[in-house]
């Protein structure tokens, strides 16, 4: 089983994001519905420039029965063109995690030179999560600038 660390909370709960479980692919299996995670990012405006600003996700794997025959899961952060022209990178992009451990995923936001300071910057990128079952979930970029 594998899991996320370190995002921020979302200001309503998960389960009013959460569709009714009635959807269904076309072969009639259920779909499971993409779970959203927020990272914020504050960077400061300065005669240099801006600052960057980094966060972190924690991906961790934890022994399960269903997955006592792997001995690792597996991620990647894809869909990130949109994220990279709105300053930000991701290192690395695909990793594996061993078992009972955990492993960073490193989002950095620099905002672009031409950036408006008094616009804030949304986008996301799509993390893959390949454990006993496959997760997908959107990861929300939302930067701001701080002038203090």
């Amino acid at each position: 089983m594998m899991f996320i660390e370190g995002n921020d909370p979302l200001d309503v709960p998960v389960e009013s994001l959460t569709s009714d479980g009635g959807n269904k692919d076309t072969n009639g299996d259920a779909i499971v519905p993409m779970k959203n995670i927020l990272l914020s990012f504050m960077s400061h405006v300065s005669e240099k420039g801006f600052s960057p600003a980094q966060r972190k996700l924690d991906i961790g794997c934890v022994k399960s029965i269903a997955f006592a025959a792997r001995k690792n899961g597996e991620w990647s952060v894809d869909n990130i063109q949109s994220a990279q022209n709105a300053g930000f990178s991701i290192e690395p992009l695909k990793s594996t995690v061993d078992v009972d451990s955990t492993k960073p995923i490193q989002f950095t936001w620099t905002p672009p030179e031409n950036h408006d300071p008094n616009v804030p910057v949304t986008t996301s990128v799509l993390l893959t999560l390949k454990g006993d079952v496959t997760l997908n979930y959107n990861v929300i970029l939302s930067g701001l600038v701080s002038f203090k």
